[in-house]
């Protein structure tokens, strides 16, 4: 009974220190706008194309013919802070400059989350300017919206403008990174398991598979090991504390990251 009261202590005693780090961390208040921009844009008319001898033409609204070729891409901005960002915080209009642009044909918004709260609003205020507006801004909320315009394939947004006690943040897309997070935490979650199992059926004397893979590896006698682990509980518990923590870390960490709008 000692033995698992002691081992249920200090696994509280991790968890508790967790939550506390956790409640902390997400607690604190925070005002942050992201924005994502893709990194190629498509094309969708190749001035190539344009010949004296074609068919059709291209226009624009005011009947002039389009001899560049136009290019589609999608901009999002959105909240990525856990406070609201109202109106009222705007010190300074909010305008999307987009490097690359020689001009905006046409906006159109995607998507947003609650359309008729949030009530985004885009304007075109130059040939490759963009103004921003809201009604409303909670965590998580934003705008998504496709242009159609004559220029570069690649090209560069910034952010102008003020809002109070808020930062901006372009977000990127590592791929990699992405993968080698998800190994790391399945080969993470593999040893903790196989490590609990060690030390529940040292505990309780009872033969789990993980010491059963260590009678293919070491033979039959496994008293050195029951030896040791007496001599050293408290290093084993330690290992698991510190692999509970890395779990906890990692689906903290999940929850908290930013994903594209």
């Amino acid at each position: 009974m000692n033995r698992l009261t002691n081992l249920a202590g200090v696994i509280i005693g991790v968890i508790g220190i967790l939550i506390a780090f956790y409640l902390h961390y997400s607690n604190k208040e925070t005002k942050e706008l992201s924005y994502y921009i893709l990194p190629e844009s498509y094309k969708v008319f190749d001035k190539e194309l344009i010949t004296e001898t074609n068919s059709f033409s291209l226009l624009q609204n005011d009947s002039l013919k389009i001899e560049e070729s136009v290019y589609l891409t999608t901009f999002s901005i959105w909240n990525t802070g856990n406070q609201p960002i109202p109106p009222t915080d705007v010190r300074k209009d909010l305008e999307v400059l987009f490097s690359g642009i020689d001009k905006i044909l046409d906006l159109k918004i995607l998507k947003t989350i609650e359309p008729e709260v949030s009530k985004f609003q885009l304007t075109r205020v130059s040939d490759s300017v963009v103004g921003v507006k809201w009604k409303y801004s909670d965590p998580k909320d934003g705008v998504k919206f496709q242009m159609l315009y004559l220029g570069e394939s690649y090209i560069i947004p910034k952010i102008e403008g003020k809002i109070l006690e808020t930062t901006f943040n372009e977000f990127k897309i590592n791929k990699k990174v992405e993968i080698v997070s998800n190994i790391m935490s399945a080969i993470t979650v593999m040893i903790f398991l196989f490590v609990l199992m060690i030390i529940i059926s040292l505990f309780f004397n009872k033969t789990y598979l993980p010491i059963r893979v260590l009678y293919k590896l070491y033979g039959q006698d496994l008293t050195f090991v029951r030896q040791s682990f007496k001599k050293s509980r408290l290093n084993y518990l330690y290992l698991l504390g510190v692999y509970t923590f890395l779990i906890l870390l990692d689906l903290y960490l999940r929850l908290n990251r930013t994903t594209e709008f």
